[in-house]
This record gives structure tokens, C-alpha cells and sequence, in this order.
């Protein structure tokens, strides 16, 4: 029953072109918690459609994977830089927004 278990103890990045290929690697090794980042290439905040962030929540359901946002760290200093507060307060609010969107169990900053 524990080494059943176990498996639910690790986790990975969703690395790679796009976070549906990283679901699908985890999907192939019986992974279950992943984090992303949303600031890159195809999975860039600005790419995810409603039918995109459904598809996503379906393969995670299908496979039992609990999603997880990380912001970059860079923004650690901009958050009391002047004139960088507002615009490091939209970066996380849209991160916030999308891991709403797509059910995520959380969304990982760097205070």
C-alpha cells in the first residue's frame, strides 16, 4: 500500500514545446503533480484559449495530475521597484487568473 502511494510523493516540471506534451510524458510515467511556466513559448499567458485551458483540464483529470503555475522569480526585486509594482502586480494577477481558469491546485510565487 505505501510503495501504491508513493508515487503521489514526487513530482516534475512540465517542461518542453508546450504543457500538453509535458502532461503526456508525466501521463506515460504515472507522475502526478507537475508545475509550469507560463511565460514562453506556446504556453505564454497570452496563448490560452478557453478550448485549449478545457482540453487541459480534461488530461489532467483523465490522469489524475495536479497542476501547479511558477511564476519567474525575476520578478522578486520589481515588486518594490519604482514604476515596476503595477506591472509585477499584472503579471501575477494574470497568472492568478489562468490557474483559475485551468483549475490548478496553486500558483507559486517568489516574495
Amino acid at each position: 500500500m505505501a510503495l501504491k502511494n508513493l508515487k503521489y510523493r514526487f513530482g516534475t516540471s512540465a517542461g518542453g514545446p508546450n504543457l500538453e506534451e509535458g502532461l503526456a510524458w508525466l501521463a506515460e510515467n504515472d507522475f502526478h503533480y507537475t508545475d509550469f511556466n507560463a511565460d514562453h513559448s506556446a504556453n505564454v499567458l497570452s496563448s490560452w484559449t478557453d478550448e485549449r485551458v478545457k482540453a487541459v483540464r480534461a488530461l489532467c483529470d483523465k490522469h489524475d495530475i495536479h497542476l501547479g503555475i511558477h511564476t519567474l522569480s525575476a520578478v522578486n526585486i520589481s515588486d518594490f521597484s519604482p514604476y515596476m509594482s503595477e506591472a509585477v502586480d499584472a503579471y501575477l494577477a494574470a497568472n492568478i487568473d489562468l490557474g483559475k481558469r485551468l483549475g490548478v491546485q496553486r500558483v507559486i510565487v517568489h516574495a
